[in-house]
Formats: structure tokens, sequence, C-alpha cells
């Protein structure tokens, strides 16, 4: 395991870059394989070599950054525009309203550099109070903006595992997750929205297995991270159905500080058009899907978007269904199976499903999380021709393997790790 912790840092040291995702991805499954061979009373030791690890490698991406995708363009955009005061959400960048902000914005050509500059902005209001309190800070200096970016994970990332260390198993998987090309291209280099928010996740999950003041601390934790990508809503029936909140009373405490958590990020956006330009992604946007790839062969793009939307309402309530005894891997399943089924899926999409492996190991995410390094060929083929083609071995080498795990996850459940044992959750007593 050294080796192959040492391996995964020198390729980030040489150069990031596709061949790198590549070897990755191979170095992070083969680690995955063998971690799950071993026995649970080796797991204290194997924290600390993935902990030394992580450390290491989010030190030596920290210089790196817009590699795979140029989202923090966007992002430190959005913070400059409310740091002046001004509502991000009433126009696009181009727009003449925000014209005299473009020629004054530090250290950065706006709007030129912002990708999809002619929309409003996409992301809701929690991400945009966390964009405007770095730029308030750090300024829109990308070293400095993402300097202060990573000062917020690493605090989620060092809160969590003080609640989680005296678990040793639930520690190790954390920091897998964290070694995995998802969150280290596409969190701690390539800053993305989406791995914040599953760092948000992890913690209010954790918070809530120690006693009522935590716990209470992380339903405003799973209100936030509502706010900053709206998906997590999935896990508000698990939550209120878990072992710490055994009590009516306790129950609606929990969803009554999810709700005002929720308001108050959201009450100085009053009025807003908290969506912004997310219908016109909706409806058009499509990217890294096989399904609806195939979809389009033989119908109209819309049609296929309908057919997609019914299969995933469809798996949704089979999963719900053949899981209720199990509503936290219900409703992990049932984020992966909306993903699956989506026309877009950027490998960033993939930073919930794949946090929630900590709690409810999927075969699907994780070799999910192996495979969309293929999606490097179609980025670095954009990059360079400007032509945004996806290769249908490209996405079949992607989504055929996930497509099969998927299927054996519906039928089998989580993951076993070790001696057989279960990685079910934080919460209650030991299994192992």
């Amino acid at each position: 395991m050294p080796a192959l912790l040492c391996i995964s840092i020198v390729f980030l040291c040489i150069n990031v870059e596709s061949t790198s995702w590549y070897g990755l991805s191979a170095i992070w499954g083969l680690l995955l394989w063998y971690i799950y061979r071993q026995q649970l009373d080796s797991m204290p030791r194997v924290r600390m070599y993935l902990l030394a690890t992580c450390i290491a490698c989010i030190a030596v991406l920290f210089p790196q950054t817009d590699v795979f995708s140029d989202d923090a363009h966007r992002y430190r955009w959005d913070g400059w525009v409310s740091a002046h005061g001004i509502d991000p959400y009433s126009g696009a960048p181009v727009d003449a309203s925000f014209e005299h902000l473009a020629h004054r914005a530090d250290h950065v050509r706006y709007p030129e550099s912002i990708n999809n500059n002619t929309l409003k902005t996409i992301y809701p209001p929690g991400a945009q109070h966390v964009f405007a309190l770095l730029v308030r800070v750090c300024g829109t200096h990308p070293t400095a903006f993402k300097a202060g970016w990573l000062a917020i994970c690493c605090s989620l990332v060092a809160g969590t595992l003080v609640l989680l260390w005296h678990r040793p198993q639930a520690v190790v998987m954390f920091l897998l997750v964290l070694l995995s090309p998802i969150y280290l291209l596409h969190g701690f280099m390539d800053i993305h929205v989406d791995t914040l928010m599953g760092l948000v996740v992890i913690c209010s999950i954790a918070l809530c297995t120690h006693g009522h003041a935590a716990g209470s601390l992380g339903a405003a934790f799973l209100g936030f991270a509502i706010t900053l990508k709206y998906l997590p809503v999935v896990l508000l029936a698990a939550a209120m159905r878990s072992a710490t909140l055994a009590t009516t009373i306790s129950r609606m405490r929990y969803l009554l500080i999810v709700l005002a958590t929720v308001t108050a990020i959201y009450a100085p956006f009053y009025g807003s058009d908290v969506l912004g330009s997310l219908g016109v992604f909706a409806a058009s946007w499509q990217a890294n899907s096989l399904l609806a790839w195939a979809g389009n062969l033989v119908m109209q793009p819309y049609a296929t978007r309908i057919m997609l939307m019914g299969l995933a309402a469809l798996m949704v309530a089979i999963v719900m269904y053949r899981w209720r005894t199990d509503l936290l891997w219900a409703s992990t399943l049932s984020i992966t199976t909306l993903l699956v089924f989506s026309p877009v899926v950027h490998p960033w999409y993939l930073a919930l499903p794949l946090m929630m492996c900590v709690v409810a190991p999927s075969r699907s995410v994780v070799v999910w999380s192996i495979t969309v390094c293929t999606y490097a060929y179609t980025y670095t083929s954009y990059k360079g021709n400007g032509e945004w083609f996806e290769h249908p071995i490209a996405l079949a080498i992607e989504f055929v393997p996930v497509l099969i795990a998927y299927a054996f996850d519906i039928i089998r459940g989580p993951l076993l790790l070790g001696n057989k044992q279960r990685v079910r959750g934080i919460a209650g007593a030991d299994r192992e």
C-alpha cells in the first residue's frame, strides 16, 4: 500500500493531465481493492498512511487550477458581484448592468474568461454566500481565492476526522474518498461546489451521532448543504429516521432546524431569480451520458429527456420500495439513480454519492469514480479543437460497468468491507 500511495503523489508532482487522470484512477482502484481485503484490526494503521497521503496530495495540487474545468471563474465573478452589493441573479456577466464591474475585477479578465457568460448564474444562495465571503476575505486572485476555498474544505475535513476518529473503519472510508480522483482533481485542484457540498453532508452525518446539541448543528449543516446544491434534500427522509432521532419531537426539531437554516440563507435573495439559467441548462444541455446519447439516436432530444425522467422516477420508486427498511442506503442509491439517468454527468457530480460511501458504500459509485476518467478524453479534445465530441466507445467504457454494478447495488445492497462487515453508517453500535 505505501508504494501505491507514493506513486499517486509522484503522478501529481509530474503533471496533471488526461494521462495522469487515467493513472490515478487505476491506482485508486487498486488501493480500494487492497483495503477492502484487509482485516478490521489493521484499520488504525491504514488510516495513518491515508491521512499522510491526503495531506501530501492536497499540498502538491494547490498551485494547479482550472485544468479540467474553469467553473472557478464563475465562482469568482459571482463573489465579486455579491461583494459589491449587486444581486448575482440579476443578469448575465455580459449584461450592460455589470459593465462598470467588469473592468475593475482584480487579476482576471471578466467577463470574457467566464464560460457561458451570456447566461445567469445557476448556483444556489448558499454557494453565493460562500463566493462572496471568499472574495471579501481573499479577493479574486485565483491563488488567494483557492487558498480560502481549501481552508474551508480542510476545516470540514478536520472536523469530520475528529468526529469519526474513534471509528477507524469510517475514517478509512472517508480518507479513501478524499484520495479519489473526484475529490483530488475536482475538489482540491479544480474547485467545485459539489465537493464542498459532499464535505458538509458527511460532517452533518457525523455531528448527528454526538448528542442532541451536535445533532442540532448537524441539522443546520444539512440545511446548508441543500442551499449549496439541491441534491442533499434526498437525504432528509433518511436523516429523520436515524437512530438518534427516536422520538417525534426530536424529528420535528431536526426538520425545523433544517428549514430555518434554508430560510435564513435564502432570505437575502428574496424576490431574486434564484434558479437563474438552471432551466436553460436542464432543457438543452447534454454531456457525458450514455443513455441520453443512445436515446437521441432514435428520438428527438426533448423526447429523450422525458423518457429519462420517467425511467429515473420509476427506478427511484423501485429502489425506495426494495430498501424501505434501510432509508440511508435507499436515499444514497436514489441519488445515484438520478445521475445514471441524467443527460448531464460531469465528474464532480459524483462527489455527493461518493462521499456517501462512507456510510453506505456503493459498487456503482466506486466503479463510476474510476471509469469517469474517460471524460478526460472528451475534455482535452474540446480544449484543443473547441468541439465537444463524446466518442460512443468512451461512453460505453464509462457507463456499461456502472450499469452492471448499479444492478448489483439494487439487488444486494451496500458493499462489504474487510471481515465481511457492512459499512452501514456511523451512527449506532459498531457491528464489527
